[in-house]
Order: structure tokens, then C-alpha cells, then sequence
């Protein structure tokens, strides 16, 4: 009999009268009838298996399980009965619990002065009255208080630094500086908030942290404080290797007694002059040159752009943290103290202020959100963020963006930022003066001077663009990596290439329109720049787009290169300075010592005067003040020579000039193309 058969017979067998039910139907439920008897079986075998386990066993694994249940129980019940406490502001407290809904404990805060914070959802109460709070809680309910970590009390109650064993300064026996010792003429030059800044560091002992949006003026500050403890130097300046020459310019613009022989701006570990009063160092040459550095012994250091200390694994840090900790004076700058997470500001503050930052994990645990991620501890988070803000600001760091200080500021801030050169296109530069200078003594037809003279500015204008390419990249790195978003212009093509470059190589959003860019993409670039906040570089031609757009998202112009007609440059620099700018522009001119610069320079400074005179009836001061040159160097000074009728200027006294010795930061690259205008 066949299967189809057999359900057939069964189904008769079992037909009850008036039933619907089809063979199919009770297929079903025979298949529903084993799987029933199959997890019967199943049961009773893991019945027997359990009663195998001795009771006394079984009791245990019960044990376990109400221990773990009560455990819980406990880590909840004290959640709900712990009080924690963050700084608030430097006077009071915030208070964060489940608990806070009782009736009585309101009326306890309330009476000790406390009010509930909906921002926060917490309460705050002022630290005088925060013992007597707590007194009373305690009573009420069975209250336990998270209490601020002892660095945070120690900070709050502290704001100079004590004594400790990685600052063995005893500050308490010295009597405190002033800001008057830099004399009348000085102060008059400082904004009021650079007084401000100079004195919350005099406060302070000399150790503190100006941390001013980049263009408000961090580097007078640190000139200042360093000439209120003159007689403890010599100075100690570490900055990225770009702005080493800055650094110079600004020392000597502002304390009159100091010479160009006060200077060791170093090099390489060779050229190290030891009765110098200004040491000058970038951060690289500084760690290859530790043994010096140490036998030196600083009193007074200053570490420009300090978040380049930022990575405590860096070999950089290792050094410069321990050896800035050891320093009477501690002036530390940067714009950008965190660029990423609160674990990177750690280095800085612990060289500020080691007795209350002496150890990383205490920090972390705090203010990094700690958690565990793959086994290992991750301190890349951030949590207590209000409090870190408030402990830092009132017992190391001063810090003011533009838009705080606007009213303070002209429109517009220009500065010469003298940056390194290959110093053999500079040679060549020379080298031609001589040939024409020569050939002009020897006799010619009429025109042929004034010939020799363009061909002379033709090349000596391209030497410049190449002579200056790489320090102009070295600049650009640092913007970047100081988080800034600029427009930077330059004229020849290779100059632009160079810059697109160096952008590209730092994996930085930009645009860029240059001689070649059609109106479409111009536009397209215009906007991005405008509305992407990730695109921070917009590279120019000067010529090209040195008018007829706007790029107000960025408050930072840089002037790679100059050219003959001032009024070239001022249109450059309003494409940030215009309507709808809401912060002052900053322009940075770089300033190539030795090349065609040091001729350019005056001249346009000259034109510039009349074009004042002329438009604002010398009551531009923006104007007036764009160029001033304090010191000559590489080529000297400019003297007239009436021999070349294209010039009618002051040419070069090469004569003059300083050899400069190899530099270990600036190394230049073989480079032979032919260069190209932009425009």
C-alpha cells in the first residue's frame, strides 16, 4: 500500500462525524505531533542531567546568581546616591545626582544658596557654600560626594605656581614684576588687551599660555614678557623653522637696545654663538642639539605655535616638556592649543604648570573620557569640557579671538614676515648686478643701458620667485597646521605649483584660479571657498584674481610675492577686506632677504605715500604703516644710482651684505624650470 493510501486509511479511520478535515490537514498535525514528542525527549534528558549535579553545587551556582543580582543592586543604588561635582565657573560648583527630586534636599540646596541650572540640568551653588551644603545633605540623605580631583582644588586655590620637584624655583621669595618696567614708550605701542595679556602673565610668575586667534598678536606678548625679566636672560625662542626670522625682526623692532649681534638665530648645531642674548631655534634643530640646549640653562624660554608639542610620544616632547618645566619663565603661544581632543593640550599645561598637571592619567580620567577599546585605553573622547576650560583659564591661559577684540584693532594689520631663502639664487641675483653693472661702464649705443636694466630686473625677479619658493612652502605648512583658512597670492606659475604642492602635501581642502581658470570654475571656486568650511587654502594669481571677487570667509591674506604696482596688492588684500567681513584682515608680506624684495620693498612703500596723500589725505594709517623695514639684511642697504634710467632707485649695495651660514631647517631642492607668469 502506497503512503498516499495509508493516510488515506488513517483518515477515515479517525474521521470524526461533520469534520472538515482533509488529508493534507492531517499530514500537518502528525508532523506537529513528532516534533512535540521529540522536545519531550529532549527535557527529560536535560532533567536527568541536571539532577547529576550535587546540591550542594547547585546551591552555590544559586549564590552566585542572587551575589551578582545584589551586586548590580548595589552599583545602582549608589548611582542614585552618589553627588558628583564639576567647577562651574572659578566661584562655583555644579552638582549632577538622581536623588536631587527629594523634597528636603531642594530646600537644602535652595537654603545654602543653590539654584537649578535647566542648561545643565544640575545644581549650582556657590564654593563658600558648598561645606554647609554638604553638611546638611548628609543628614537628609545617605549622600555620597563625588568631590573634585586634587589637581582641579590645588589649581583653583593656586592660580602661580609653587614650588615642585620639576620646577625647583622658589617664585614665593621674589618679588612679583610689573608691567611698568617696559617704560612709558613701550606700553603706549600695546593694545589694551596685549597689556592685559602681559600682565595675567606677570601674575603668574612668567609661566602662562596666551592662547589669541592667530592675527590678534600673541608675538608681542611674548616680547614683552621676556623684556620684563631682561636680566635673566638670555632668551630661548623655539618656533617652527618659518617664522625663525620673524622672531628676530620682532625683538629688535621693540626693545631698542638690542643689535643684530644679540642674535644667535641657529642654523645648525655649528653656528651656535654663546654670549648671544636672543637664541632662536626651531623645533627639529632643538631636539638634535639637546647636550647644548641643557649646559646652556635657560631662564627664560618662549615655545611659539606650542601645540606642536601636542604628541607626549614625540621625541620633540620627550625633550622640550622636562627641559621647559626646568625654566624660571615659561611663555608658551599658540592659536590652536587643541586641535582635535583635550588629551593634546596635557604637554602644554604640565610645561606651565607642573605641580598641579604632573601626571597625564589623572588629566585623562577627567577630561578624556576614558574607555576601554580593544583591550587597551583610549583617552581620545572628552568630557568635563566646561571645567577644563574654567581651571586652565584661571591659573594658566589667556585667550581672545578677533571678533573679542575688534574694537581695539584697525581694519587692517600688515606685517613684513621675513622667511628663509636658497641662498644660492641669491648669488646669481648678485652675479647679475655685477655683469650689468659692468657693462654699463663699457661704451653703448643709446637705449642699450636702459635694455641691460629690464633684462637685469626680468631675471633677477624670476631668481627671486626661486629663491623664495621653498620658505614660501615652509610658511604655508605652518598656516595649516595652525588651523587657519587664508588666501595667499603669487605670481609666477611655478610659485602657484609649488603652493598646490605643499597644500596637497599637508591633505588640505583648497581652490585655486590662476591666469587659466575660466569663469565657470572661477565661480564654482569662489563659492566653495566661501561655503566649505573644510577648504582652507585659496591659492591666486595676483594679476588674475586680484580683483572682482569675494573670499571674506577667510581673515588671513599672504602676499607670496611682490609686484611693481601697490595698487595690485591692495586690491589683492580686499578680497577678504570687504563688505561682510566680520573679523580685522591680516596680511602677511613675505619678505625675502637678499633677493629683488629688498628693492621692491621701499619702492612700493614710496608709492604707497602718495597714493595716501592722494586718495586719504595721509589719514590711512593701514596705508601709511604697510612697510617700514627696521634692519637690512642679506644684500644691505638700497643706494642711488642714477647710471640706469629704468631704476632712478635705489639698487644694491651687495657689498654690504652677510654671508649666511648653511641652514639645517632649509634645504632646497635641485630645481632648473623656466618660470612662467601667472597672469
Amino acid at each position: 500500500m502506497s503512503e498516499k493510501s495509508k493516510l488515506s486509511v488513517e483518515f477515515q479511520k479517525n474521521k470524526p462525524q461533520n469534520s472538515e478535515m482533509t488529508p493534507e490537514r492531517l499530514a500537518n498535525l502528525m508532523k506537529k505531533r513528532e516534533e512535540a514528542l521529540k522536545r519531550k525527549a529532549q527535557f527529560i534528558q536535560s532533567h536527568k542531567t541536571s539532577n547529576s549535579v550535587p546540591s550542594s553545587e547547585r546551591k552555590l551556582n544559586q549564590v552566585k546568581l542572587n551575589f551578582e543580582q545584589s551586586d548590580q543592586d548595589i552599583v545602582e543604588e549608589e548611582r542614585k546616591n552618589t553627588v558628583s561635582i564639576e567647577l562651574f565657573t572659578k566661584d562655583e560648583l555644579l552638582m549632577k545626582t538622581s536623588v536631587f527630586a527629594s523634597k528636603n534636599l531642594r530646600t537644602a540646596i535652595i537654603t545654602s544658596g543653590g539654584e537649578f541650572n535647566k542648561e545643565q540640568s544640575g545644581w549650582v551653588i556657590s564654593i563658600n557654600k558648598y561645606q554647609e551644603f554638604r553638611d546638611k545633605a548628609r543628614l537628609i540623605d545617605k549622600l555620597t560626594f563625588k568631590e573634585l580631583p586634587e589637581f582641579v582644588t590645588k589649581g583653583l586655590l593656586s592660580p602661580k605656581i609653587a614650588f615642585c620637584k620639576k620646577c625647583p624655583h622658589k617664585y614665593e621669595l621674589e618679588s612679583e614684576r610689573t608691567i611698568e618696567s617696559l617704560g612709558e614708550d613701550f606700553i603706549s605701542k600695546l593694545y589694551p588687551f596685549q597689556k592685559e595679556g602681559v600682565k595675567f602673565a606677570l601674575e603668574r610668575y612668567g609661566r602662562a599660555l596666551i592662547g589669541d586667534e592667530m592675527g590678534v598678536g600673541k608675538t608681542i606678548q611674548g616680547v614683552s614678557i621676556a623684556a620684563c625679566y631682561e636680566d635673566e636672560w638670555p632668551v630661548l625662542v623655539i618656533c617652527p623653522a618659518s617664522v625663525k626670522l620673524n622672531w628676530r625682526d620682532e625683538f629688535l623692532k621693540w626693545v631698542p637696545n638690542l643689535t643684530p649681534k644679540d642674535f644667535n638665530v641657529i642654523q645648525n648645531s655649528k653656528n651656535c654663538k654663546s654670549n648671544a642674548k636672543i637664541w632662536i631655534i626651531s623645533y627639529t634643530l632643538a631636539t638634535n642639539i639637546e647636550s647644548l640646549l641643557v649646559e646652556k640653562s635657560f631662564n627664560v624660554i618662549i615655545a611659539d605655535e606650542s601645540h606642536y608639542l601636542k604628541n607626549f610620544n614625540a621625541k620633540r616632547t620627550k625633550f622640550l616638556v622636562p627641559f621647559i618645566q626646568k625654566a624660571k619663565r615659561a611663555i608658551l603661544l599658540s592659536g590652536t592649543p587643541v586641535l582635535s581632543r583635550p588629551a593634546e593640550l596635557f604637554t602644554q599645561l604640565s610645561c606651565i604648570r607642573p605641580d598641579i598637571f604632573p601626571s597625564f592619567r589623572a588629566f585623562a580620567e577627567r577630561y578624556c573620557d576614558p574607555k576601554i577599546i580593544f583591550k587597551r585605553m583610549d583617552y581620545s573622547g572628552a568630557s568635563h569640557m566646561r571645567e577644563l576650560h574654567v581651571l586652565i583659564s584661571n591659573t594658566i591661559m589667556i585667550r581672545r579671538l578677533k571678533s573679542d577684540v575688534l574694537s581695539q584693532l584697525p581694519e587692517k594689520i600688515r606685517q613684513k614676515v621675513e622667511i628663509p631663502v636658497v641662498h644660492e639664487h641669491c648669488q646669481k641675483i648678485k652675479k647679475s648686478f655685477y655683469d650689468m653693472k659692468k657693462k654699463a661702464k663699457e661704451p653703448s649705443e643709446l637705449g642699450e643701458e636702459k635694455t641691460e636694466g629690464d633684462l637685469f630686473l626680468t631675471k633677477a625677479y624670476n631668481l627671486t620667485a626661486r629663491a623664495k619658493m621653498k620658505g614660501v612652502c615652509e610658511y604655508v605648512s605652518y598656516l595649516i597646521q595652525s588651523e587657519c583658512k587664508f588666501i595667499i597670492f603669487g605670481h609666477h606659475m611655478e610659485m602657484l605649483d609649488a603652493i598646490q604642492d605643499q597644500v596637497e602635501k599637508e591633505k588640505t581642502g583648497y581652490i585655486r584660479i590662476d591666469g587659466s581658470t575660466n569663469m565657470e570654475q572661477r565661480h564654482k571656486g569662489v563659492n566653495t571657498f566661501q561655503n566649505v568650511k573644510d577648504c582652507r587654502v585659496a591659492i591666486l594669481g595676483i594679476l588674475s584674481a586680484g580683483q572682482g571677487i569675494t573670499l571674506t570667509a577667510a581673515s588671513i591674506v599672504v602676499m607670496a610675492e611682490m609686484v611693481w604696482t601697490p595698487g595690485f596688492m591692495i586690491q589683492a588684500e580686499d578680497r577678504a577686506h570687504r563688505l561682510g567681513q566680520q573679523k580685522v584682515v591680516n596680511i602677511h608680506y613675505l619678505f625675502g632677504p637678499g633677493t629683488l624684495d629688498e628693492y621692491i620693498w621701499p619702492k612700493i612703500h614710496s608709492k604707497l605715500t602718495v597714493i595716501v596723500s592722494a586718495l586719504d589725505g595721509n589719514e590711512n594709517e593701514a596705508l601709511e604703516d604697510l612697510m617700514n623695514p627696521t634692519c637690512k639684511v642679506g644684500m644691505g642697504d638700497f643706494e642711488l644710482d642714477s647710471d640706469f634710467e629704468f631704476s632712478n632707485d635705489p639698487l644694491f649695495n651687495l657689498d654690504s651684505g652677510e654671508k649666511r651660514s648653511h641652514d639645517s631647517d632649509f634645504e632646497e631642492e635641485n630645481e632648473t624650470k623656466t618660470l612662467k607668469l601667472s597672469n
